[in-house]
């Protein structure tokens, strides 16, 4: 039997730079999946915003696969069950996807897909799409690691698809994809911003054409941010844009542009999409952030009957951002600055007439809206207390030496390989709105 090709699409809904899909062009018969999972779903980092957003990317990149000859088939229900059916229909040899990194349930559900390959000689071929790398021994040369992937040539297609006609999708989004409702998620109240590739290339385009140039200044503005700010997050975090096409576009900006407030604009936001990769490979080496503290000697420093974390965990973003940013600005990764702000300073400096916090809780200031729940003095003077105390303990300085020498960010060496917690991730994606923009 000739070897046949399936590729899954998970958080990489685009056709450029592709590595998955130029792989799958080798092979006489080829075929592609989308799977809407019912974990993701039912995930807490989940919202219909980003169920509606990821099916309008997935309608575009559905109708350009078939243009090229290759089916791109959407099921909903668990992978490995999903993959049983298309296995007894396409006997497939080779499933073909993108490493990803993200939170716990997809962590183990790549485990079982792993599992299901090798149960039924399946060759499943994981490629790297970030600059995120699998079985990291040190953080020593990560940098530089990460800037020859970054720089190295993008994957192209070519020509069109050796595809099996038994397996033609039709592309009628009318007909295969379902709406939020039929998925148990009510419609979106919000309008959403424009989906797919296309959109993408258009927001990036139009980014780095102009509206970078005051980048560094209104990134801190949730005011100014919205129009000023790069609009990729969803783009980066659903894969519709390549990490190394967003970057080699930002670096020929830098080089070719005249204007000097454009140019330092993008060398600041080029330095964001390595901090973006630096903080995903902390949640690949170590997928316990998710749930523990990096420094293990401050779980139970917090002492709350639980309202008022409850409170401040109903908030969606990128895990490997999130989990490190929550625990830095907390104070438990044991060897970052200490950071101790003031909420109604913060709202003063960046938002002093109250726009962005009355657009987006427009409960403020009215009856509906609680009271606060915490006195910021006195809860600030305690964290001083516990966290400087803390760290000034034999057993956190050694914790801190350990934590520096896996997660640090240094600039010399090359990456060793070593063994790896995880076997393949698929990560959640960044919110869907005017709100949480990473970039």
């Amino acid at each position: 039997m000739s070897p046949r090709a399936l590729v899954w699409f998970k958080r990489d809904l685009r056709l450029r730079d592709h590595a998955p899909l130029a792989q799958a062009q080798g092979f006489r018969f080829a075929s592609a999946v989308y799977v809407i999972e019912p974990q993701w779903l039912r995930s807490p980092e989940c919202d219909a915003r980003q169920v509606e957003f990821a099916l309008r990317c997935v309608a575009e990149l559905r109708a350009g696969l078939a243009a090229r000859g290759l089916s791109l088939l959407v099921r909903m229900g668990d992978v490995t069950t999903i993959l049983n059916e298309l296995r007894g229909e396409f006997a497939f040899t080779h499933l073909l996807s993108h490493e990803e990194t993200g939170s716990g349930w997809s962590y183990q559900r790549d485990i079982t897909v792993a599992k299901w390959c090798r149960s039924h000689s399946v060759e499943w071929k994981e490629y790297p799409q970030t600059g995120v790398v699998r079985r990291l021994r040190t953080r020593s040369g990560w940098a530089a690691a990460w800037a020859r992937r970054m720089n190295g040539k993008a994957v192209s297609l070519d020509g069109d698809f050796n595809s099996d006609s038994s397996l033609r999708a039709p592309i009628d989004p009318a007909i295969a994809l379902p709406t939020l409702p039929e998925l148990g998620l009510p419609n979106c109240t919000v309008p959403l911003p424009p989906a797919g590739e296309a959109a993408a290339w258009h927001t990036l385009d139009s980014f780095l054409s102009g509206r970078a140039r005051n980048y560094r200044r209104a990134v801190s503005s949730p005011i100014a941010a919205e129009k000023e700010g790069s609009r990729l997050s969803e783009h980066l975090a659903f894969g519709t844009l390549s990490m190394c096409s967003v970057h080699q576009a930002t670096e020929a900006c830098i080089r070719n542009t005249a204007d000097a407030a454009l140019a330092q604009s993008s060398r600041s936001f080029a330095g964001r999409l390595r901090w973006h990769c630096h903080f995903m490979q902390k949640l690949e080496d170590e997928p316990q952030i998710e749930f523990l503290n990096f420094a293990r000697g401050h779980d139970g420093l917090r002492r709350d009957d639980g309202s008022a974390l409850d409170a401040l965990e109903q908030q969606r973003f990128e895990p490997g951002i999130h989990w490190s940013q929550m625990q830095m600005q907390s104070g438990t990764t044991g060897i970052n600055t200490l950071r101790t702000y003031s909420p109604a300073k913060q709202a003063r400096d960046h938002d002093p007439l109250g726009h962005y916090i009355r657009r987006w809780v427009p409960e403020f200031g009215s009856p509906a809206y609680p009271s606060p729940i915490v006195d910021e003095r006195i809860a600030l003077a305690s964290a001083k207390e516990h966290l400087y105390g803390l760290r000034k303990t034999h057993g956190a300085r050694v914790e801190a030496g350990e934590i520096q020498q896996k997660h640090g960010s240094r600039k010399s060496g090359l990456p060793a390989s070593g063994p790896s917690k995880r076997v393949g991730k698929a990560r959640p994606a960044a919110p869907v709105s005017g709100q949480g923009e990473l970039f």
